[in-house]
């Protein structure tokens, strides 16, 4: 809000009222005495009301100028936050691409170790071979798609079919196109069930099979001799020796097997010759088709019959012509085992392919890009720029139409089944792209290429959860803007008339559309603060102001009236009409932080156009706006000393003037007396007791404590005996309690002067606690909160620093760090923080190490770790939470070493007192150890992460007990789902900060399951609510703060409901 241009336009109306008011007043009174001519009264009044309205219509309209700006600059700024949302598309998709490359490099790397062995295989192999060892073993991923391969393989498929094979067999059939040999089947049938085995599974076309023919008459004869020629001579019916078909074979080893593929029926005797001079008679067709034996000669002998076999055979035989280079069995052999080792290496390929799309970590990757696609689609840039300045009402309600809405923004920023996936995926074992062989299983296995890409994809979710919060409270002020605007617009437009119906429903909506909004805003409730006032600023002005037109219009109609106007009438005309404005003053603290100051610093109360004995007294509204934090308490005086108000008449035209005075509430308490007088006491050791009254006058109850602070004001300690009977008070709300002192004289004579003061307290007697928590805090995603015994909280920072915050501060201040590095100034991705004795020590995850900085110091020491990160005793692995004891010994959680380690005051390396005994769910084995607290028993509890429990060990124990949770991950009450820190008090009760369930559990001795204190009403930003809180510490109170981490605060749940 523009307090100098309110200012402005209340001081020139003031301005305007005292110069004319005198002037309309007395014209007015001259008219209802003479009741004569109007013209004069009228055209004053009028010139005078317009020259009101004018000034009124400047500096309304540089008030709409203004707001147009901020919706400007709102616009703007939702712009470039969705840009950068555009931004982290772009990275999630090349994280994604990352990913998928870093998994073909895995593959390709395992493969070429698997095949390594075979490459002397690739000496006699042809072309189609040597592409299909390349292929097999490229350590690049395919370059080609796979419809490419499909086109590939069909090609090579035919080529070989058609081109080979049918070539081939033609030139093994010999005799007549009719009556032919049977050529070898064994490279076709090969061929066809090596396309059987990967037609499916590859996706190949069928075989065209049309050149091969199945269907044909199949004969079949075998002859025993020792002549190495036959003739088979097959007659036609007509036994027409020209039509007859001879064709000679070869005799091998004493026997003739043969086949012959019959393609016509005219066929009527058959004839064979062995030899020169050895015929068989002739045989009918007829018989050669059954089981017909012939004996020629005791040499000779012949078995014909016809054969129920399929064969493939081709058009044309030997004889013919054919254009295809001769090719010889071993080369087709040759050609189709290079076939057949390209489609394994295919096949193989698909099948890795398949288990790389089939990996956990590319399904929530996918989804993860998926989420993000939604999130940038839903957020276009255009819809959000303000191309023009919007100077009626129905240009803001259309621009504001456009704009997300509240449930839109809530669904984007929901990430929860996101996070769940990526809380889902097992910690993986990471080795070098050189250690993969060929048992390497990228099931369980990554390499470091693959783990950056998935932690850069899941630094994303943060990242925009981030993006989006900024984004809801970029959105919270444009809306606030609109609204502003919308007022100033109404007012501008307004007539004679209220406002209409749809102006009024138009301002509800863009103020209900706010509140949503508001109500997602959470994080940042200084800005939804100061946006509500604003917000109600901007009511004031719709509901309340009131043009000077409407002034102007009321007059007129009242000087046109065609009545007689006497008192009754005109009072009753007055008590109905709009004339009058409310008076507002806006209560804000100044600059130097000590005194509060009111804008505008001069303002009236109008009680309107008053005529004599008319409506003396009028009741006005005078609107105080508080915008500090703090309770007001507001005096009115009157430079009069009569208390009442009376509108001017004509011997009063000055409007009385009111002075407010404004102090902030401080009192809490109220005590009967601030002395409690013994007076001269005997010393003869009798007891005298005394009270005073204490009241409390807040509407709520109060806790204190009574502490003697000083015994004496002497030197010499007091010999008699002051006592308070009841240190703990329990103060009801407005109600006054007895405080009893009692008081034991000495013998020795002396002045008694000690003072008592009152601390304010809550305690949990009860063990309950506000399920409502404050915000104490602000952190950019804080991971730890400490909180020392004088209330000041330290916050490990993104910033690479530790923030301290001060009881009530509304600012930090940096402790250690500032800057992101290894020296040891300087600090890398803090993420715990633990107070002992004035030292801060600091778990510096990106440096591997615990440091130690003294009060006031400007850099820290090394305390454990700080030798690079391993396994070994004197190095850590991704440390998280910390605990020091009062001998300033560290234990720190080495998370992914799986073990918690102590290292004493100057130790070169730790100890390893709990886990260490590799990953696991044994009671001897820990899996992501993160929050860990010692107990006055020295007894170490630990957040388990990934086991979903609380151990405890004791000193020198080689196990672990669970003592919380231990029964899978879930959100019932004996479960726990990703704890992340742990506390226990006197009564050995543990606390755990159920991280994924966004609650605190306390779990009693024993207990078989925990019960909710914090955090039952589910995921959200609200004051009783918490979203993925990291970090969890008490106070010496028992006040729980809560480091709720993507809700960017630390929240404060008090001890005692």
């Amino acid at each position: 809000m523009n307090f100098i241009l309110i200012s402005k336009l209340y001081q020139t109306i003031v301005a305007v009222y005292e110069k004319g008011e005198k002037v309309l007043f007395e014209e007015l009174k001259s008219y209802i005495n003479s009741n004569s001519t109007v013209n004069t009264a009228t055209t004053v009044a009028y010139d005078l009301l317009d020259r009101i309205r004018q000034s009124e219509h400047s500096i309304y309209s540089n008030l709409l100028t203004a707001a147009n700006q901020d919706i400007q600059n709102s616009s703007i700024k939702l712009q470039n936050i969705i840009g950068q949302l555009h931004l982290l598309s772009d990275n999630v998709k090349r994280f994604q691409s990352d990913w998928h490359y870093a998994c073909n490099l895995f593959i390709q790397n395992r493969r070429a170790k698997t095949v390594s062995s075979l490459a002397v295989l690739a000496k006699p192999i042809g072309t189609f071979f040597k592409s299909a060892w390349n292929f097999l073993t490229s350590n690049e991923p395919p370059q080609l798609q796979s419809s490419d391969h499909i086109k590939i393989f069909n090609m090579t498929f035919n080529d070989i079919l058609n081109e080979n094979i049918r070539f081939y067999m033609q030139k093994h059939q010999q005799g007549h196109p009719l009556i032919h040999t049977i050529p070898p089947q064994k490279h076709l049938v090969d061929l066809i069930n090596l396309h059987k085995k990967y037609k499916d599974s590859l996706g190949y076309e069928p075989l065209d099979l049309n050149k091969f023919s199945p269907s044909c008459e199949c004969f079949e004869i075998e002859i025993e001799t020792y002549r190495s020629r036959v003739m088979i001579s097959f007659m036609d019916k007509y036994e027409n020796p020209s039509n007859y078909i001879h064709i000679p074979l070869d005799v091998s080893s004493d026997r003739l097997h043969q086949l012959f593929a019959v393609k016509t029926t005219s066929i009527r005797y058959v004839q064979i010759q062995i030899g020169e001079d050895i015929y068989t008679g002739l045989m009918k067709w007829s018989d050669c088709t059954r089981k017909t034996i012939v004996q020629a000669k005791s040499h000779l002998k012949i078995s014909c019959q016809h054969s129920h076999q399929h064969f493939y055979t081709v058009d044309g035989t030997s004889d013919q012509s054919f254009t295809s280079d001769a090719i010889t069995s071993i080369q087709l052999e040759q050609k189709i085992k290079e076939l057949e080792l390209g489609l394994s290496a295919q096949s193989k390929y698909n099948m890795e392919e398949k288990q790389i799309v089939d990996l956990r970590g590319t399904k929530v990757l996918a989804s993860l890009n998926k989420k993000i696609d939604e999130m940038v689609k839903s957020l276009n840039s255009n819809d959000i720029a303000c191309v023009s300045n919007l100077i009626n009402v129905e240009d803001i309600i259309n621009f504001h139409n456009r704009l997300p809405d509240a449930d839109k923004i809530k669904r984007l920023r929901n990430f929860d089944d996101v996070k769940q996936e990526f809380s889902r995926m097992n910690p993986m074992r990471v080795i070098l792209d050189d250690l993969i062989d060929s048992h390497s299983d990228i099931q369980f296995v990554w390499t470091e290429k693959m783990q950056n890409a998935f932690i850069n994809s899941r630094q994303c979710i943060e990242q925009s959860v981030k993006q989006l919060l900024l984004c809801t409270s970029a959105l919270c002020s444009l809306n606030v803007h609109l609204i502003v605007a919308y007022a100033w617009a109404h007012v501008l437009t307004m007539n004679s008339n209220n406002s209409s119906s749809s102006n009024d429903q138009n301002f509800n909506t863009l103020n209900q559309r706010y509140d949503q909004i508001c109500k997602i805003s959470g994080d940042n409730p200084e800005l939804v603060k100061a946006n509500n006032l604003l917000r109600n600023d901007a009511k004031a002005i719709y509901y309340n102001t009131r043009r000077i037109n409407n002034s102007r219009t009321e007059i007129l109609n009242m000087l046109k009236m065609k009545i007689s106007l006497d008192p009754v009438k005109l009072n009753d005309t007055f008590q109905y009409s709009q004339l009058g404005r409310d008076a507002h003053i806006w209560l804000f603290r100044s600059k130097d932080e000590t005194t509060i100051q009111c804008a505008p610093l001069k303002t009236s109360i109008d009680f309107g156009i008053v005529l004599v004995d008319i409506h003396r007294r009028m009741i006005q509204k005078l609107i105080i706006h508080n915008r500090l934090e703090n309770d007001i308490d507001i005096e009115i005086t009157s430079t009069e000393s009569n208390t009442q108000f009376y509108a001017p008449t004509e011997n009063q035209t000055k409007l009385t003037e009111l002075h407010v005075y404004g102090k902030v509430a401080l009192v809490d308490v109220q005590l009967s007396t601030d002395i409690i007088d013994f007076g001269y006491c005997p010393c003869n050791g009798t007891i005298i007791e005394k009270y005073i009254d204490i009241k409390n006058l807040l509407p709520c109850p109060l806790n204190a404590i009574a502490q003697i602070q000083q015994q004496e004001t002497q030197a010499i300690p007091m010999k008699s005996i002051l006592s308070i009977q009841s240190d703990r008070l329990n103060l009801n709300p407005s109600t006054t309690t007895h405080f009893h002192v009692s008081l034991k004289p000495n013998t020795v004579e002396e002045i008694i002067d000690p003072q008592i003061g009152f601390r304010n307290v809550i305690a949990c007697p009860s063990g309950s606690w506000n399920t409502t928590g404050t915000r104490v805090a602000r952190a950019n995603l804080p991971e730890d909160v400490f909180v020392d015994n004088d209330g000041n909280i330290y916050v490990p920072d993104n910033s690479n620093s530790i923030q301290k915050w001060l009881p009530n501060a509304t600012n930090s201040i940096t402790v250690a760090g500032g800057s992101f590095g290894s020296d040891m100034n300087q600090l890398k991705n803090p993420i715990g923080i633990f107070v002992r004795n004035n030292n801060l020590y600091i778990v510096d995850n990106g440096n591997f190490r615990v440091q130690k900085w003294a009060y006031g110091a400007t850099s820290g020491v090394t305390v454990a770790g700080g030798n690079s990160k391993g396994s070994a005793l004197n190095q850590l692995s991704n440390c998280y939470g910390i605990y020091v004891d009062e001998n300033e010994n560290v234990y720190i959680a080495d998370r992914d070493n799986n073990r918690v380690m102590k290292w004493m005051p100057g130790a070169t390396e730790g100890i390893v007192v709990a886990g260490g005994n590799g990953e696991g769910r044994n009671s001897n084995q820990l899996t992501f150890p993160l929050g860990i607290y010692l107990d006055n028993d020295a007894n170490i509890y630990i957040a388990d992460y990934y086991n979903n429990r609380v151990q405890m060990w004791a000193q020198g124990a080689t196990n672990g007990i669970t003592v919380a949770g231990g029964n899978g991950g879930g959100s019932a009450p004996n479960q726990l789902s990703l704890p992340r820190a742990v506390s226990v008090d006197t009564q050995k009760n543990v606390y755990v900060l159920d991280t994924f369930n966004d609650r605190v559990q306390k779990w009693a001795p024993h207990a078989s399951s925990g019960i909710t204190i914090i955090g039952s009403d589910g995921r959200d930003s609200r004051p009783n609510q918490l979203q993925s809180p990291f970090g969890m510490r008490f106070d010496a109170n028992g006040n729980i703060y809560v480091a709720d981490t993507y809700n960017w605060r630390i929240q404060k749940f008090s001890c005692g409901k």
